[in-house]
């Protein structure tokens, strides 16, 4: 089964999606959110990023939810999906999950502030996979001899990342800093020892792909915006940390005012309370670290 389908399982199995369904739904450019009837409500980054058309678009996936409540057929069916599907997914996994990150101890979960320091000691070799993220505390480590960062978006903003790695080598002349629109992620999956996985991965269906070509004696971190999910099915995958965010209940109406995304750009890029998601005390550290699958907060 995929992340998304096991996430739903464990939600299904903890009581968290009994009885609810789905109250509201916005799309803006950049951005999709669920509302449940709880109020509750999930966020993900939306790559159907045309404007036109988002009330229309709203209003379709809202009337299914007539027989369809919380849109498990359209969102989880086996059926190709419509361009908002992923990203709605995502967003609903997250509001169904909120529960869990608001009581993470109620649900057999470990939270800190922050990363802990001991899943970056001794990373030789990492990769970040989203611009962003932990590419600065990467290169931040003593050990580290080389950061890879890749983003399919590279062609579109290659002025602006080669600015950026560009002050991270002279920060750290002693570190090989490259960029990758992704063309050769197996081959630098390989050569890490610490990979940094963006969660907007769930969002355009590359999460799982990713995720299973790490292998043992990887750390693996995901973080982002997108991924304020119930982490077991990342946990079980062998990753061993996820960092992300709890949003908001004021970001519905935030997003219906300006559907542009500007406005809540900055509530994606850092307003939001973070909080970092790690396997319950006892559970497996490969190689006495933590596994963590990271990216970038979108």
């Amino acid at each position: 089964m995929s992340i998304a389908a096991d996430t739903l399982r464990y939600l299904d199995g903890a009581g968290l999606s009994r009885g609810r369904r789905v109250a509201d739904i916005v799309l803006t450019h950049g951005y999709a959110g669920v509302v449940l009837d709880t109020g509750a409500a999930g966020w993900a980054l939306n790559y159907a990023v045309a404007v036109d058309g988002l009330e229309r678009r709203e209003a379709s996936w809202l009337s299914r939810t007539s027989r369809d409540p919380l849109l498990r057929d359209a969102l989880f069916g086996t059926v190709p999906g419509e361009p908002d599907t992923a990203c709605l997914r995502t967003a609903l996994l997250a509001a169904l999950s909120e529960p869990a990150l608001a009581a993470p101890a109620s649900y057999g979960l470990h939270v800190q502030p922050d990363l802990p320091a001991y899943c970056l000691v001794g990373t030789r070799n990492a990769a970040v996979v989203g611009f962003g993220g932990l590419m600065w505390r990467m290169l931040g480590v003593p050990a580290l001899r080389s950061l890879c960062v890749l983003d399919l978006t590279l062609p579109e903003r290659r002025r602006e990342m080669e600015s950026v790695t560009a002050a991270m080598r002279m920060a750290r002349p002693d570190v090989a800093v490259r960029l990758s629109d992704g063309g050769d992620w197996r081959a630098v999956f390989d050569r890490c020892d610490t990979l940094a996985i963006t969660g907007s991965a769930l969002c355009n269906d590359t999460l799982d792909a990713l995720i299973a070509a790490t292998g043992p004696g990887q750390t693996v971190i995901v973080q982002g915006q997108s991924v304020a999910l119930h982490p077991r099915a990342l946990f079980e995958r062998g990753v061993a940390a996820v960092m992300t965010t709890r949003k908001p209940p004021q970001l519905a109406a935030l997003a219906r005012a300006d559907r542009s995304g500007v406005t809540l750009r900055p509530w994606f890029e850092g307003g939001n309370a973070r909080l970092c998601l790690l396997p319950a005390d006892g559970d497996s550290r490969p190689d006495e670290r933590v596994r963590i699958e990271a990216g970038v907060v979108e």
